[in-house]
């Protein structure tokens, strides 16, 4: 095996190249998956604690309102999870979960004003999520088996 250090050195120059690269790809990134040591539980109470909060585009903060993955940004946060800013980041985290599969804490995700990742809810029991909706114009609890909602879901990950 070879050992010459300024080979080790290009290669290691490479790497750091191909990853800086990889790291800038929007469409490409794979972020890491969702830490499931947080209390579900905990997570769906922090949510239902803010329903009646208004929407406001933008907004992630419950002083002022939230959008919807605004919302959810601001719950996982309380637990001490980072999420991207942006429902369609949000969607590229962890792994898809079928729908049958769906337990608290998931994200749920609905293809609404543009095609992909557009809407993002906190997925709560029995059907039943929470989200911050610009039509209701505030956070709220909704069905997933609501025709609307059934029409536009788009997949959920844990």
């Amino acid at each position: 095996m070879n050992s010459n250090p300024s080979r080790k050195l290009v290669l290691a120059l490479w790497l750091v190249l191909l990853a800086a690269l990889q790291g800038g790809c929007g469409a490409g990134k794979k972020l890491q998956p969702l830490p499931w040591d947080i209390d579900p539980a905990g997570l769906i109470q922090t949510a239902r604690g803010q329903l009646g909060a208004p929407y406001l585009a933008g907004g992630s903060m419950p002083t002022t309102g939230f959008d919807c993955s605004g919302f959810t940004q601001w719950v996982y946060w309380q637990h001490g999870v980072t999420l991207p800013r942006q429902s369609y980041d949000q969607y590229q985290l962890g792994e898809g979960i079928r729908r049958q599969r769906l337990r608290a804490g998931d994200l749920v995700f609905f293809d609404i004003e543009t095609k992909g990742a557009s809407h993002v809810g906190i997925y709560v029991d029995r059907g039943r999520f929470i989200h911050s909706s610009s039509t209701g114009g505030r956070v709220r609890e909704d069905f997933l088996g609501n025709p609307y909602w059934t029409d536009h879901y788009l997949g959920a990950r844990r």
